[in-house]
């Protein structure tokens, strides 16, 4: 039995895909096979993760928190150069 919820992610997620198949130039066929497959697989996905613990919602507020957190400057790293050590080469 699905809960109320999935049904308004369902519609969400089937919209948006149909959206997102207008703008690009791909083919929507007649009847939409793909997209309702893609989009039920989809809601599945998300009503899995929500509980009685954790709502729909909180899980919008950690979506946005994980893309607006900043992060760490990568530090390139160089080999450490022993200047102690001299190269001598030999003559031909």
């Amino acid at each position: 039995m699905a809960r109320y919820k999935a049904y308004g992610v369902w519609l969400l997620t089937f919209l948006g895909i149909l959206l997102v198949e207008a703008i690009t130039p791909l083919k929507v066929g007649i009847p939409p096979v793909w997209e309702l497959c893609i989009s039920i697989l989809a809601t599945y996905a998300v009503m899995s993760l929500v509980t009685h613990e954790r709502p729909l919602s909180s899980l919008w507020r950690v979506l946005l928190a994980e893309v607006k957190t900043p992060r760490a400057q990568r530090v390139r790293r160089s080999r450490p150069v022993d200047r102690s050590l001299k190269i001598v080469r030999k003559a031909p």
